[in-house]
């Protein structure tokens, strides 16, 4: 595995990458994006990588890039700039990226709160099925609050989520799911060519 470790102006750590190393010799490629580690979206289903997830946009400024292999290291400094076609100050920079990274929080708690309650739901069927097993007589009580509480946790997980639709094609719920408020917010911001005003600060709010 080859590791290319970012880090900002204060010498922190703010990107891992990792890529499995070529099987020839040669001029190879790979890429950072230009942005920090950040946090995983929150699903419905099992997250499955070992990547990094990304996060917000570095600002302008000297970054430091040191790959590692085996035993060799090597390293770099870089300059991050803006696009010289874009007109937008310091302070708007430094304000979108403070109001992303708010937004970068909430969107981790709620990623980790969703685990945490299909950790739960997990825990409750292995119950039932055990209960099951040994006895469906004896543990019937068990067995009926079991299904009980696994119909609350994927309640709880539909507030958040917005209901499962199935349907194919362009399809839009009667309903903005809690999580949508949260995305939209990210949107505005992420957009933002001058300062924050009340539409944007709002959305912060629903969020």
């Amino acid at each position: 595995t080859i590791v290319l470790n970012i880090y900002d102006q204060k010498d922190a750590l703010i990107r891992t990458l990792k890529f499995k190393s070529p099987k020839e010799n040669g001029l190879h490629r790979t890429y950072w994006r230009l942005n920090e580690k950040g946090t995983f979206s929150p699903s419905r289903s099992a997250v499955k990588t070992n990547r990094e997830p990304s996060g917000v946009t570095v600002l302008p400024g000297d970054y430091k890039l040191v790959m590692h292999f085996q035993d060799q290291k090597d390293s770099t400094q870089i300059k991050v700039g803006i696009d010289p076609r874009i007109e937008i100050s310091d302070e708007v920079l430094r304000e979108q990226y403070r109001l992303l990274k708010l937004i970068e929080q909430k969107k981790d708690l709620v990623y980790r709160s969703i685990e945490q309650l299909k950790s739960s739901k997990t825990t409750v069927a292995d119950i039932k099925k055990q209960a099951e097993k040994n006895d469906k007589e004896l543990h019937k009580d068990l067995i009926k609050l079991s299904d009980s509480v696994q119909k609350t946790i994927d309640s709880l997980i539909d507030q958040v989520m917005g209901k499962e639709d199935k349907r194919q094609g362009i399809t839009s719920s009667e309903t903005p799911s809690n999580i949508s408020y949260l995305y939209t917010a990210n949107s505005y911001v992420r957009s933002l060519k001058s300062m924050p005003g009340k539409t944007e600060m709002q959305l912060i709010q629903n969020a």
